[in-house]
């Protein structure tokens, strides 16, 4: 029968249970077939440790490393993406169970798990996230004491063992986090690009923006600085803004070359003169779109490393974001932007020849009959309200003259199809506009009171600029579905069909209070989890340096840092030496004790392990003179320790008295 001879059994169940965690919190990352071979590994295993199978030869174990490592190739397109990686180390955790034999083995496994704990955190890192990450660390430590541990009283005393020196090491790891140099992170290089970008995409097109609604994402967080966010209807996210137009589909401008520039360099803007205009400070924390585009309310300015401020008053990232990211802005909600050369004036007036003719047609005969842009604009605006038009996400299928179907056919649209038909119209009545993609309104978390926006939040509004005041934005839905800008989006489709028909257990999906609540109090715990820990880098621990030491000279920084990072080590060392300290005796062993002394004086020491019986035993026959006294103290000392209702201070008087007895005669 082949059993585990030098494996503990509890070490052998605390560590299939931590293979089994592990296995778990990388299942979105690893193929579907990886479960059926981790519970063929799992089984042959068992039936070793019951003597019903023995251990596979070389060459079977051979031809399940091919059939893996040939399944993971497939399975991945890209050989030096990262999960493929990741997935090579969970295939050789797993595998490793048909070689567990040895202790060594079992460290093997034990340590490509603390590998796995690792990996885990390059796909998230999430509050969530690591506290399954604990969880399994706990396992795997728990798994490394029983396996030196031969005899257990109970099977939960490795994990009792496991968390406590866990707790242990936590203020050093709390003081190493604040002190220790910020260094880049590993995950910030790119996954493969088979992964799914999310949010808004850089065209608009009819039904776009509407399939969004579906879907109940977070886009991102927004916090303000000492103040409640401004009211739902000033909420207006700019994230794209889309300029060139096919008679379909809107696109951003690719590039700003002014005609009479050979060289164009453009630069940051100046911020306005301090007391002008509304001034509106706040953080950002967007979610991964794994795009280059940021969230920011109008005329927008950041002094966060990374960020673009692009022509047309937004804010984009030099890198796409594959991680969750944080920037702070101010914007200044009220001042108008005049800016608009004739490259741009042409532009933004420009339209398809033989696209959506009658659209254009209306406008151009409509303006001869209007006395000014601004009247022609309020015109086009009252056109939506007095016609039939409805709001709605389920609009109908548009053919190649989509705005033409749309205004004289159809009269049915979400967002996109109003801000595009309504653009189409002022240009072709000569009247500069653009369509502005991005988010409108938000959520209040009352645990936090920051704003949450989510991908059904997305929106699309119009700019139209005029000479007096510049770009204005218009936004034409207001005038068909006001509900939609007062009350948000939540409310305003809360009885559309196809609201969040993706997301059927999204907060806005739940009936109950306390489970909205409950969602709302977990996004409050990874909000603050980010903010305070995960957005902790060298720019805020420089700053924390500051604060606690002020601007220190170059050398005193470095004596400084040396000292801080010899801190934990330090008060770890004096915590091991205040442990092992010797116990304090009760007096009846101290007088025992100051007995041994005395006669070990002629070599008559205390064996280990010796009993009180024994030793005075062997000191009678050493001393026969001394017999009386030493068999007194060992009564006195018997009494004191072993008797039910002992008199304990007349026995420890008598010791007293006899060791002074005995310590005055002399040795001979």
């Amino acid at each position: 029968m082949t059993s585990l001879v030098h494996i503990p059994r509890i070490c052998f169940f605390w560590l299939l249970f931590a293979q089994l965690m592990l296995m778990g919190v990388h299942a979105p990352e690893l193929p579907w077939w990886i479960w059926p071979l981790w519970g063929m590994c799992y089984g042959w295993r068992l039936m070793i440790y019951y003597g019903r199978l023995g251990f596979p030869r070389n060459y079977l174990k051979a031809l399940l490393v091919v059939i893996g490592l040939v399944g993971l190739g497939h399975h991945y397109d890209d050989i030096i993406d990262l999960s493929l990686m990741n997935a090579v180390l969970v295939l050789a955790f797993l595998l490793k169970l048909l070689e567990l034999k040895q202790r060594r083995d079992v460290y093997v496994v034990i340590f490509l798990g603390y590998f796995l704990v690792g990996s885990y955190f390059l796909f998230s890192q999430g509050l969530s996230n690591t506290v399954l990450a604990i969880i399994c660390t706990i396992l795997l430590v728990s798994s490394q004491v029983a396996l030196h541990t031969s005899h257990v009283s109970s099977r939960w005393k490795p994990v009792r063992l496991a968390g406590q020196m866990l707790l242990q090491a936590l203020p050093v790891m709390v003081i190493l986090f604040m002190i220790f140099p910020r260094i880049g992170p590993i995950w910030s290089v790119k996954f493969g690009e088979e992964q799914a970008s999310v949010g808004l995409s850089d065209t608009v097109s009819p039904g776009d923006v509407s399939q969004l609604a579906r879907r109940s994402d977070l886009a991102f967080r927004a916090s303000f600085d000492g103040a409640r966010p401004p009211s739902g209807p000033n909420l207006y996210w700019r994230t794209l803004v889309l300029t060139n137009f096919d008679g379909r589909t809107w696109r951003p401008v690719q590039k700003y070359v002014p005609p009479d520039s050979k060289r164009f360099v453009w630069l940051r803007p100046k911020r306005p003169a301090p007391g002008v205009g509304r001034k509106v400070s706040y953080s950002v924390m967007a979610e991964p779109s794994r795009k280059q585009w940021l969230f920011a309310l109008p005329w927008a300015f950041t002094e966060t490393i990374g960020i673009d401020h692009m022509p047309e008053r937004r804010l984009q990232a030099k890198r796409r974001l594959d991680q969750r990211f944080q920037y702070h802005v101010t914007s200044y909600l009220d001042i108008p932007n005049l800016t608009l050369d004739e490259t741009e004036r042409h532009r933004n007036l420009a339209l398809p020849a033989n696209s959506n003719p009658r659209s254009q047609a209306f406008a151009k005969a409509w303006r001869a009959k209007t006395a000014s842009d601004r009247a022609f604009m309020q015109e086009v605006l009252d056109y939506y309200r007095q016609q039939p038009f409805v709001y709605t996400l389920n609009p109908p299928a548009l053919g190649r003259h989509t705005v033409d179907e749309f205004l004289f056919r159809t009269q049915r649209g979400f967002c996109e199809h109003y801000a595009s038909s309504f653009v189409l119209l002022m240009r072709a009545a000569g009247i500069p506009a653009r369509i502005v993609a991005g988010y409108q309104g938000g959520k209040i978390n009352p645990f936090e009171s920051y704003l949450l926006v989510y991908q059904y939040d997305a929106h699309a509004w119009a700019e139209v600029w005029f000479p007096e005041s510049g770009w204005q934005r218009v936004d034409p839905t207001a005038a068909v579905a006001p509900h939609r800008i007062e009350l948000g989006s939540e409310q305003a489709f809360a009885a559309e069909d196809g609201f969040l028909a993706d997301s059927p257990f999204s907060r806005a999906q739940l009936k109950l209070d306390w489970l909205r609540n409950l969602q709302l109090r977990a996004d409050q715990l990874n909000f603050l989890w980010y903010r305070w820990v995960l957005s902790y880098d060298n720019s805020r621990q420089k700053k924390l340096y500051q604060d606690w030491l002020g601007n220190l000279p170059g050398w005193q920084s470095i004596i400084l840092f040396m000292g801080l990072l010899s801190l934990p080590i330090i008060l770890l060392a004096l915590w091991l030496y205040w442990r092992g300290r010797p116990t304090a005796l009760d007096p009846a062993n101290r007088l025992w004790v100051r007995l041994s002394q005395h006669f070990a004086r002629v070599n008559l020491t205390r064996h280990h392990g010796e009993g009180p019986t024994h030793y005075i035993g062997r000191l009678k026959y050493a001393y026969p003179s001394m017999s009386q006294e030493l068999d007194a103290f060992l009564t006195a000392y018997i009494a004191i320790n072993y008797q039910e209702h002992p008199s304990r201070h007349r026995h420890l008087r008598t010791m007293k008295s006899l060791l002074r007895q005995i310590k005055s005669k002399k040795f001979h």
